[in-house]
């Protein structure tokens, strides 16, 4: 995002509509919360979000706003929010200080994003406790 946060975006063929891809990424989050308590935490009050991850499926909406990829912050250090692929992140990088307006590559990880198309299965949904 380049502040501190990680957006993880996934290609989903269009076949649902807002409201149930934002439920469905609000279970992942639920999942995640009841696997992990002492790790993840859904609650968007940041007072409650010491020491955790937060993982925010709020940004899955129609009226919800999230910074545009490859966006200089407002920030001291000028972070950028840089499209990445899996492999290239490392848990001793504080990717704020890695990806600025001086420093960002001049790549695209997501060259193949487009024509990347997965769907929400039912197995998915069941998995969760759904449908």
């Amino acid at each position: 995002t380049g502040g501190k946060g990680l957006h993880v975006v996934v290609p989903i063929a269009p076949k649902l509509g807002w409201s149930e891809v934002n439920e469905f990424s609000r279970l992942i989050a639920e999942f995640l919360v009841r696997a992990e308590p002492k790790l993840f935490i859904a609650t968007m009050a940041k007072e409650r979000r010491h020491q955790k991850v937060f993982v925010d499926y709020l940004r899955n909406s129609e009226t919800a706003s999230a910074v545009a990829a490859y966006s200089a912050r407002a920030r001291p250090g000028a972070g950028v929010s840089m499209p990445l692929a899996w492999d290239e992140l490392d848990a001793s990088d504080d990717v704020r200080k890695k990806f600025t307006v001086r420093t960002s590559p001049r790549k695209d990880a997501w060259a193949k994003y487009g024509s990347a198309r997965q769907s929400i299965t039912d197995a998915m949904w069941k998995a969760l406790g759904k449908k």
